[in-house]
């Protein structure tokens, strides 16, 4: 998942994937994109030379993932931008108890910056726009299943239940420079990641299935000396 963080008033997001051997993490301003892959060796090292007092074993690299899952709960973050690289320095405190520091040293990607950011941030548009168009089909229902308890048994009493009916018009002034509703399946082509999309229906297939049965409700009234060891 990304995360959001800042630093100098600059703002970037990152993400980190954690395999059996390594880490991957990735950042990004939304406007390039860095990343480093580094083994859990390589952690270790890294680590040791950072944190001379702990001592630790491989198992580190769950620790620095951690860390990087909670970014924006560090204590210090430092980042040197050169022109094909990234470093990230980061301080952040271990189980509330010790602080621990540790750098990454990321390579500017050229390429990857639509798979990486552009994509994703698509993905997430069009799942939004089909849970509106989800929301808005089911509080229309509502309010129609509302105006036939109201011919069959009366006005609400309470005002607090009381609502507008939902008209589902789009705030007027919206920018005309937001792309609201002009994406589409083509984007998602040739991705890996479309389980939750039909092409058939251009629509984000819900987990839960609709039900074709109506359903009957009743409504009631309401009443520090030694090494510190780190795993």
């Amino acid at each position: 998942m990304w995360k959001f963080f800042e630093v100098e008033k600059k703002d970037f997001i990152s993400k980190v994937i954690s395999k059996a051997s390594s880490l991957i993490l990735t950042i990004s301003d939304l406007k390039s994109v860095w990343r480093e892959e580094i083994s859990s060796g390589d952690i270790l090292c890294r680590f040791k030379e950072m944190n001379p007092l702990f001592e630790s074993n491989e198992n580190i690299k769950e620790s620095v993932a951690l860390m990087m899952n909670d970014i924006d709960k560090a204590l210090e973050l430092n980042t040197v931008l050169k022109d094909d690289s990234m470093v990230l320095m980061i301080t952040s405190e271990l189980e509330m108890k010790y602080n621990i520091k540790f750098k990454f040293i990321l390579t500017k990607l050229e390429e990857e910056f639509f798979s990486e950011v552009t994509l994703p941030m698509v993905q997430t548009i069009l799942q939004l726009e089909q849970t509106q168009c989800l929301l808005s089909d089911l509080l229309k229902k509502k309010d129609r299943e509302l105006q036939e308890y109201k011919l069959e048994k009366g006005e609400i009493s309470r005002e607090d239940l009381k609502t507008e009916p939902f008209d589902g018009i789009v705030n007027d002034t919206l920018s005309d420079d937001l792309m609201l509703n002009v994406l589409n399946k083509n984007f998602l082509v040739g991705t890996s990641d479309q389980s939750s999309y039909s092409h058939e229906t251009n629509e984000f297939v819900s987990e839960y299935p609709k039900s074709t049965k109506s359903i009957k409700r009743k409504i009631y009234s309401a009443k520090t000396s030694n090494k510190i060891h780190v795993l």
